[in-house]
């Protein structure tokens, strides 16, 4: 049976995780990131688009 300081410890860090101001953190660098590396593939994406549409 877990004692409850290691109990206590698990939703500590279930709240850490959870905090929201660390989730937009975490979704801002994620998108930083993408967009870093990824115009060349949304130029793609927008070209194949104009290509089907037309």
């Amino acid at each position: 049976m877990p004692s409850r300081d290691h109990h206590v410890l698990m939703t500590l860090r279930l709240e850490r995780w959870s905090k929201p101001k660390i989730l937009r953190n975490w979704e801002i660098e994620r998108g930083l990131a993408a967009r870093r590396a990824v115009p060349s593939r949304r130029l793609h994406l927008l070209r194949w688009m104009a290509a089907r549409w037309r």
